[in-house]
Formats: C-alpha cells, sequence, structure tokens
C-alpha cells in the first residue's frame, strides 16, 4: 500500500529547507541589532565539571546548559544563523509526527 501524502511531505520538506536558509540569511545581513554577535561576545562556556556543577543545581539547568553551550556559536553571525535555523526546523521535525 503506497503512502499518499509521499507528495506533500516532499514539499514540506522542500519549503522548511527553504525557511532554514531564509531565516539565516536574514539574522545575518537584515538583522538590525547584530544580536548574534553581542550574545556570543558575552558567553564563556567552559568544559569542566565545577561549571556543569553550577548549572546542575539550579532548576532547570540542564536547558542553561545547553543553551549556553550553543550560545557560543553565535560569535560567528553565519554560524549562529544556521543554528537558529536548524533548531526551528528540528522544532517542526519533532512535532511533525504527531500532528499526523
Amino acid at each position: 500500500m503506497k503512502n499518499k501524502s509521499y507528495p506533500f511531505r516532499t514539499v514540506a520538506y522542500i519549503v522548511l529547507a527553504l525557511f532554514v536558509l531564509l531565516t539565516a540569511f536574514w539574522l545575518v545581513h537584515f538583522n538590525r541589532y547584530h544580536v548574534l554577535y553581542y550574545q556570543g561576545q558575552m558567553q564563556l562556556f567552559r568544559f569542566n565539571e565545577f561549571y556543569f556543577h553550577s548549572y546542575w543545581i539550579k532548576p532547570g539547568g540542564i536547558s542553561g546548559y545547553i543553551g549556553a553551550f550553543l550560545t557560543q556559536f553565535c560569535f560567528y553571525p553565519w554560524l549562529g544563523a544556521i543554528l537558529i535555523s536548524l533548531l526551528l526546523a528540528s522544532v517542526y521535525l519533532l512535532f511533525d509526527p504527531i500532528r499526523n
């Protein structure tokens, strides 16, 4: 039995890829306040157990730790823009099976 939603799923993935590219382009070229660059400058992520423990003892600390890890990539505007775009696309990919 063939899946009838196959062409629509392909179109959805093409639209998602275009969304990622256009979002990354917008974040790099039309972002007036250069938020990605300044956010990346203010973050220092360290790979030691004391830094991890400082996040672990707080409620929701793992989310903060992951966010601090990802924020370090915003120092380079293109890398930060692609990262944010891929995170937005991953939300769609995670919730697409639930929607169907």
